[in-house]
């Protein structure tokens, strides 16, 4: 299903939207969670991690996931533009 997911929004050209799917699916969070990471929380360097640590808001748990090579790359095309590492990786599209 997620594949099917994936090659829609290549064809439309859905950067954001890719790029937050993947992330959900790699690290397993909740869709609050998402929206409130920083894009220091992801990048070191200019590269994206492998590894990266989020505290999750319900639990005040810490949650240690893996970013693999395909996630990684549709995040490094979203991020490319999108500012400074306190900036939120997928802010809100309202403002």
């Amino acid at each position: 299903m997620s594949g099917i997911c994936r090659f829609y929004l290549n064809q439309r050209r859905r950067l954001r939207d890719r790029a937050l799917l993947d992330l959900a699916i790699d690290s397993k969070l909740r869709g609050c969670d998402l929206v409130r990471m920083k894009i220091g929380d992801l990048v070191s360097g200019g590269q994206i991690r492998t590894r990266a640590i989020v505290m999750q808001q319900k639990t005040a748990r810490p949650v240690q996931f893996e970013l693999l090579p395909d996630p990684r790359t549709s995040l490094l095309a979203w991020l490319e533009r999108r500012g400074t590492v306190d900036n939120y990786v997928f802010p809100s599209r309202v403002e």
